[in-house]
């Protein structure tokens, strides 16, 4: 009895034993699970991690150029003459346009003395215009590349810009718009084929100029010379002499409020004004932060955008404060009056400064690393400015020299610096792909898909 007690307790620690191995493997196996599974999330997250720092966008550096420019109300000075004459110059018939270039003593107008001679021969000149324009029209037909909705556009531009010069009192420029839209109007009726030339219409105003040459009377009458060389311009502004040219460089804010233009009595007879020289000056006021970006004998561009579409070139000569806290007047000189500029006086200008060019390339693809490189025997570390290029699959970090702001979407980098102005060795080009997306987890020489 006692023995089979004895083989009952052996038999149950055999059993118990042989629990805690199977436990023992049970958990040995999870752990063996729980391990592999890490080991492959982390091979899985890492393969990710190279798929995604692989991945990178690129943008290809081109020859670009910035510049800063700011609106101001602008003023033109210039020298000018008034045309006087001894009776009214309502005969008067002009042979030059306003704002057409004259030599000195070239004939500006013709005088006639009988009101009638004035009035045909005045008409004679409008056919000689309109049959000069129609030939050149014609002429010219098969260089029109303008469609016939594009010159539609112009066309109505064109009438409302008369519209709002007649609304405004500015009779003067409305005959110069009716011009160009007549000319606009003929013009499509060429591209559009309903007439193949002007001939008939150039036979008809020639026959029209012949029959009033008749009954003009060219022998009584007298010339108006210029009295110097410049461009003629047929209205006033009052301002002609109201501005000292040797004074105009210390003009500062506020002087140019304070001065009214003179008003011309009816019996003065002034046909126009020559402005003389080749040159102007131009002077703008602004605030004083904007005023402090701008320094004496600094090149800038003017543009004008209700008198012409060109940039013109001018030296700043003057920088006047009126005070420590207050803006500044600033005047520059310019050496270029064309039929546009030589009729405007008060304006509102566009100026161009700080203008520079180089290798354009977007901003975010800016990065700073640390460049070793031995100098003379000696290792020197420099925090450099650059970005990666991308060469095949591998990117290379190349220094930049920035020459525009930075806070720009796009920049522009000095193009071929010289060696001394980098501190590493390769430098950005143009043509070259720039990385913009992905930097952060790139370095010199990685190899990218």
């Amino acid at each position: 009895m006692f023995l089979d007690a004895r083989k009952n307790s052996q038999k149950g620690d055999k059993e118990m034993a042989g629990k805690k191995a199977l436990n023992r493997k049970k958990i040995s196996r999870k752990i063996l699970i729980i391990l592999s599974f890490l080991v492959f999330s982390v091979w899985f997250i890492h393969q990710i991690s190279q798929i995604i720092s692989s991945s990178v966008s690129t943008e290809m550096a081109i020859f670009g150029e910035s510049e800063d420019i700011i609106s101001a109300k602008g003023y033109i000075i210039r020298r000018e003459f008034l045309i006087e004459l001894d009776s009214d110059p309502g005969s008067a018939i002009l042979e030059v346009k306003s704002g057409q270039r004259i030599c000195k003593g070239g004939t500006i107008a013709v005088i006639y003395k009988d009101a009638n001679d004035a009035f045909v021969r005045k008409k004679i000149k409008i056919l000689e215009d309109e049959i000069k324009r129609l030939k050149n029209l014609s002429r010219s037909r098969s260089s029109f590349a303008s469609s016939p909705n594009e010159i539609s556009k112009q066309i109505c531009s064109g009438i409302r810009s008369i519209s709002f010069k007649a609304n405004n009192c500015r009779f003067q420029e409305v005959f110069s718009g009716r011009e160009k839209l007549l000319e606009l109007l003929n013009e499509r009726q060429i591209v559009t084929g309903k007439i193949e030339n002007f001939d008939d219409k150039v036979s008809q105003l020639k026959k029209e100029k012949e029959e009033l040459s008749k009954n003009l009377n060219e022998t009584d009458l007298t010339t108006v010379q210029a009295p110097e060389a410049g461009n003629f311009v047929d209205h006033l502004d009052g301002f002609e002499n109201k501005f000292d040219l040797e004074l105009v460089t210390s003009l500062k804010p506020g002087d140019l409020d304070c001065i009214q233009p003179e008003k011309y009595p009816k019996n003065k007879n002034i046909l126009g004004k020559i402005v003389s020289d080749a040159s102007c000056h131009v002077c703008f006021c602004v605030e004083r932060d904007m005023a402090e970006k701008f320094n004496k004998g600094m090149n800038v561009s003017i543009s004008i955008p209700t008198a012409t579409s060109q940039k013109i070139p001018a030296e700043i000569i003057s920088i006047n404060w009126a005070n420590k806290k207050s803006g500044a007047a600033l005047v520059c000189s310019c050496d270029h009056i064309d039929n546009d500029l030589a009729k405007i006086r008060g304006a509102e200008i566009n100026i161009s400064f700080n203008k520079v060019d180089g290798v354009k390339i977007p901003r975010k693809a800016l990065c700073e690393k640390e460049i070793k490189k031995v100098v003379n025997g000696q290792e020197e570390q420099k925090n450099t400015t650059g970005v990666f290029v991308l060469y095949g699959n591998k990117v290379i970090f190349k220094e930049v020299i920035i020459l525009s702001p930075s806070e720009k979407e796009y920049i522009i980098c000095k193009y071929n610096p010289d060696l001394d102005e980098v501190f590493c060795d390769n430098y950005l080009k143009i043509y070259d792909k720039v990385v913009t997306r992905g930097i952060d987890l790139l370095y010199d020489g990685k190899i990218v898909k």
